[in-house]
C-alpha cells in the first residue's frame, strides 16, 4: 500500500510521539519556513457522552517515535480511548494605550508620575544629558 503522491505522504495514522503520548489523525507532510514538519489532523468525533472537537498539530521529526499507518476507523476508534484536548490559546485582557506625560502631541494626562515625567521631557531634549 502506498500513501505517497505528488503532495508528499498522506494516511490515516497513529503517531507515537516523545513523552509517551500518542495522537490519532489524518497525517501530511507540511513546510513551514523551509522545514518540513508532521501535520496530524485529529477529526471530530462523536461518543455517547458528546463531541470530542478536532483540531490539527504539528510536530518536528525529533519528537516523533514511531509512526503507523491505519485506517480512519482505527484513528476514530483510538480518539474515543485516547482523547487529548488542543491546547486553548491564552489570551490577554484587552489593555488600554499607554498614556504619555502630557509634553507631546496626543499624550494623555492621567500617567502615574506625570510631574517627573514632564521634567524629563523639558530637560532631556539635549543628546549630552542621555545616559549611556
Amino acid at each position: 500500500m502506498s500513501n505517497q503522491n505528488a503532495e508528499g505522504f498522506r494516511s490515516w495514522c497513529i503517531v507515537e510521539l516523545m513523552g509517551h503520548s500518542c495522537i490519532a489523525g489524518e497525517l501530511y507532510e507540511q513546510a513551514i519556513g523551509g522545514e518540513t514538519f508532521i501535520r496530524v489532523d485529529v477529526p471530530d468525533v462523536t461518543t455517547k457522552r458528546g463531541e470530542l472537537k478536532g483540531y490539527s498539530k504539528l510536530y518536528g521529526k525529533g519528537a516523533i517515535y514511531a509512526i503507523t499507518p491505519t485506517d480512519e476507523a482505527t484513528c476514530k476508534l483510538f480518539i474515543m480511548q485516547n482523547y487529548t484536548p488542543p491546547i486553548s490559546p491564552y489570551s490577554f485582557p484587552a489593555l488600554d494605550a499607554p498614556k504619555g506625560c502630557g509634553g507631546c502631541p496626543g499624550d494623555g494626562e492621567d500617567l502615574p508620575f506625570k510631574e517627573e515625567l514632564r521634567l524629563v521631557h523639558e530637560q532631556g531634549d539635549e543628546e549630552d544629558d542621555l545616559p549611556l
